[in-house]
């Protein structure tokens, strides 16, 4: 059993490193029947809507949606893009 970690979602989503974005990517893409902890899941939503915000507070405006794909991941804050 694969289980993925919590960092390994949110780097995947982040493209501000583009090598360590690939690098989870693949780690993701490459999980195969890997699980998704219901922890590693709550982690993820808190962490990626806090790293929305801050994004949104510094950058003004809204993240690019996570890579197709990844269906798991949860929709962009505040919408649809």
């Amino acid at each position: 059993m694969i289980a993925l970690d919590t960092n390994v979602l949110i780097y995947a989503c982040d493209k501000a490193d583009p090598k360590r974005q690939q690098v989870a990517l693949d780690l993701v893409s490459n999980a195969g029947d890997g699980v998704l902890l219901w922890q590693v899941a709550c982690e993820f939503v808190a962490a990626s809507r806090k790293l929305v915000r801050l994004r949104q507070a510094v950058v003004l405006v809204a993240p690019e949606p996570p890579p197709p794909g990844y269906p798991f991941l949860p929709p962009p804050v505040g919408g649809e893009n």
